[in-house]
């Protein structure tokens, strides 16, 4: 009894260590990523570029064999980058990304000009009716409206966002420069166009009558280069192939302000060199590719480009797994497309109820919502997975390595390697 007690403290032991030795692995690579050298893995620095370089020498350390010439697949698409924004309200400097972000569509312009309120009762109209709205316009050409989101019901949101379009394709009728949006949350992005507009987007309510100095610098690439990063471990029979993705591109540095983008998604990417590393000392049957996929926040780029030039026919492929948000994980995980491939969606619970491994795996239908999208499209069966509750920063320089806790980021890897073994 005592030999089996001392051989389940040892077993015990060990598992602990490979856990602590993993987590300290994944958090090296999540805080490399997410550091300052590599500016947000965005358009301005070679963030996306240093990025590129870090994952595909990380893939020949654990030596994967290259999909194409040094694992790098060629993308090419448009994308308007931000190169910088200075913005002063009644002469105050103010901090981007902190209380404010500019429509990532936005074209370059030097605005000076004062702000005008609309009353929350003038948008419980139709646009053709509205002759108070066009009066108030009329009365206030050159200035700047003040659209206030904070607390709107969801009737007032749908209003002031058609009323927003509506001042977009009436600029230069009203000789409006400029929408400012007011929310309780500021949530960056990407674009890959440019519109002859620009959207400002505050965390505060400007007094009415607010003196707004802009100055904006945009450009519109329309042929940007970036590289998804691919690597094989070939299957001992190779009849079916599994492709295993995460995104490495984030929103990168505007001014001072570093989106630095650790749970979105270094926290993905982290993941798929762990599993990486496992499934090259634990090889199954089937052929597994693993996907750094670029330009995700641009419009899932890479995924689309990786669809159209897959390494294997699509009927070949058995599964892909999509994993982008995987830093937290009090709450569980929340599995897009669960309630659509269900023998799966049953094969994960079943691996988590006998391991107790996750608090809930949360079924969800469709959401074209990350990289695993154009796959589905593509009728290639498919999940995203993401961590549920903890820290929510999302697209704001908030996103730092040092905050996030990786809660149940080995119970994560846990039920994919198990998962993927017996698919």
């Amino acid at each position: 009894m005592r030999i089996l007690l001392f051989i389940a403290i040892l077993l015990s032991l060990s598992s602990c260590s490979l856990e602590q030795k993993l987590i300290k692995s994944a958090k090296e690579d999540i805080q490399k990523l997410a550091s300052d050298d590599f500016h947000g893995r965005g358009y301005m620095h070679q963030g996306l570029e240093k990025a590129e370089s870090y994952i595909a020498h990380k893939f020949q350390e654990i030596e994967l064999e290259p999909v194409y010439p040094n694992y790098r697949q060629k993308v090419t698409y448009p994308v308007n980058i931000i190169k910088s924004v200075d913005l002063k309200i009644n002469g105050k400097p103010q901090e981007y990304g902190v209380n404010y972000l500019v429509g990532p569509n936005s074209e370059s312009d030097n605005i000076s000009s004062t702000t005008f309120h609309f009353p929350d009762d003038i948008f419980d109209f139709s646009l053709q009716d509205g002759k108070e709205t066009f009066r108030i316009l009329s009365l206030n050409q050159g200035k700047i409206p003040v659209l206030d989101f904070r607390n709107a019901t969801d009737s007032l949101k749908q209003n002031l966002f058609a009323f927003s379009d509506y001042l977009d394709q009436e600029k230069n009728h009203y000789n409006i420069p400029a929408i400012i949006h007011v929310h309780e949350k500021l949530i960056h992005g990407i674009s890959d166009h440019q519109d002859n507009f620009i959207h400002v987007f505050l965390d505060d309510l400007p007094k009415e009558g607010s003196e707004i100095q802009l100055n904006l610098a945009a450009d519109l690439e329309t042929s940007f280069t970036s590289h998804n990063i691919v690597g094989k471990i070939k299957g001992s029979k190779s009849d079916k192939a599994i492709l295993i993705m995460a995104h490495f591109d984030h929103l990168g540095q505007i001014n001072e302000t570093v989106f630095h983008g650790a749970n979105d998604n270094a926290s993905g990417v982290a993941m798929l060199i762990q599993l990486a590393k496992y499934f090259k000392s634990h090889p199954i049957e089937n052929d597994v590719y693993f996907y750094a996929m670029t330009g995700e926040e641009a419009g899932l780029k890479g995924a689309f480009e990786a669809v159209q030039h897959l390494p294997v026919p699509k009927e070949d492929i058995r599964f892909v797994i999509n994993l982008d948000i995987l830093g937290t994980g009090d709450d569980g995980i929340q599995v897009v497309n669960s309630s659509i491939y269900k023998n799966e969606y049953e094969l994960l619970q079943q691996i988590n109820r006998e391991h107790k491994l996750l608090k809930q795996i949360k079924k969800r239908g469709e959401a074209c919502n990350s990289d695993h999208c154009p796959f589905h499209m593509a009728e290639i069966p498919s999940f995203f997975i993401y961590t549920l509750c903890g820290i929510s920063h999302y697209h704001n320089p908030l996103d730092k390595a040092e905050t996030l806790p990786l809660t149940e980021f080995y119970s994560v890897y846990e039920l994919l390697t198990k998962f993927i073994e017996k698919l």
